[in-house]
């Protein structure tokens, strides 16, 4: 009917909802200046799935945010080595950020191949936020409001 590349799914399923919803104006009969779905091609230049950025601009990308927020992850790391707390959670939290950024980068290319993995990507960047924020706040307070404890005097 309107349809002039007739492809089997958009007959099916597609068609009687343009037909019902958006071919009174979505159609070169409408005289809009709007993009016509009135035809299979007209559908799939407006349907088009964007796939983010290039390859050559995620890896340049990459190699910026691996060299950068390690550099970063690795100030932290060199102040929360020095605060006083148990081994395994200090080595959870110095490990885990590093992790995070590993995962965090690699989401970003399974996600040209799946999208699924953008969860990933936002999980990853939790996970590192939440390493940091606990790196920080736990050498903040241990800077500025634990007292040291004190010293005995050695002279007497």
């Amino acid at each position: 009917m309107l349809f002039r590349q007739p492809e089997p799914l958009l007959i099916a399923r597609v068609r009687p909802i343009l037909e019902k919803t958006c071919l009174k104006c979505h159609s070169p009969a409408s005289g809009l200046k709007i993009p016509d779905l009135s035809t299979y091609e007209g559908i799939r230049v407006v349907a088009k799935v964007d796939t983010g950025e290039s390859l050559h601009t995620l890896m340049k990308l990459s190699h910026i945010h691996l060299f950068g927020i390690g550099l970063v992850a690795l100030g932290i790391g060199l102040i929360f080595r020095l605060a006083v707390v148990g081994g395994w959670l200090k080595a959870t939290l110095m490990v885990l950020s590093f992790v995070a950024i590993f995962v965090d980068i690699l989401a970003w290319f399974l996600t040209k191949w799946d999208p699924v993995y953008s969860y990933t990507v936002v999980t990853a960047g939790t996970l590192l936020g939440l390493a940091w924020a606990g790196q920080i706040l736990i050498s903040l307070y241990q800077l500025w409001l634990l007292k040291a404890p004190e010293r005995e005097n050695s002279s007497n």
